[in-house]
Formats: C-alpha cells, sequence, structure tokens
C-alpha cells in the first residue's frame, strides 16, 4: 500500500512536470509566434520605406534631369546668340574690308 503511494505521488509528480513542460512549450510558441509577426510587421514597414525611398528618388532623379535640360536649353540659347551675333560682326568686317579694298583701287 505505501509503495502504491508512492508510485501514485511519483505518477502525480510526472504529470505535473509534464503539464509544466507543456504550458512552458505553448508559451513559448506563442512568443515565436508574436517574434515571427513583429518582424513581419517591420519586415513590412522597411518594404514600405523602402518603396517611398525609391520613388522620391526617381521624383528627385526626374526633377534633376528636367532642371539640366533647362540649363542645357538656355546654355543653347545664349551660344546660338552669341554664334549669330559673331557671324553679324564677322560679315560686318568683311563688308568693310571689301569697301576699304574697293576704295584702295578706286584711288
Amino acid at each position: 500500500r505505501a509503495d502504491a503511494a508512492r508510485s501514485a505521488a511519483s505518477l502525480e509528480a510526472d504529470l505535473a512536470a509534464e503539464k509544466r513542460l507543456a504550458v512552458a512549450l505553448v508559451d513559448e510558441s506563442d512568443a515565436a509566434n508574436r517574434a515571427a509577426r513583429a518582424s513581419e510587421a517591420l519586415a513590412k514597414r522597411a518594404l514600405t520605406a523602402k518603396d517611398a525611398a525609391e520613388a522620391k528618388l526617381a521624383d528627385d532623379v526626374t526633377a534633376v534631369k528636367r532642371e539640366c535640360d533647362d540649363l542645357l536649353h538656355e546654355a543653347r540659347g545664349a551660344a546660338d546668340a552669341r554664334l549669330s551675333d559673331c557671324e553679324a560682326a564677322l560679315k560686318d568686317a568683311r563688308d568693310r574690308a571689301d569697301r576699304a579694298e574697293r576704295d584702295a583701287r578706286d584711288v
């Protein structure tokens, strides 16, 4: 009878230990699931931030390209105007030289 009582007590202790282990495993599983959800949420936020940064970068690149195109157009316009001025000055100089040459022949 004493052996049966010790055996029953031992079984109850083993059962209690297994219950504690089961509870600990469930708690650990819950913690792992929470951590996984937190990691997933963090990854989603990081992806959203990355997408926003890429969109901003694309907008910035477009703006810089537009500004460069505007500056290039302005520079080309100024160069064309300067070229026209130089061509006009060259034509005037040639005309004067031609007149001077004619005048020198006529004398």
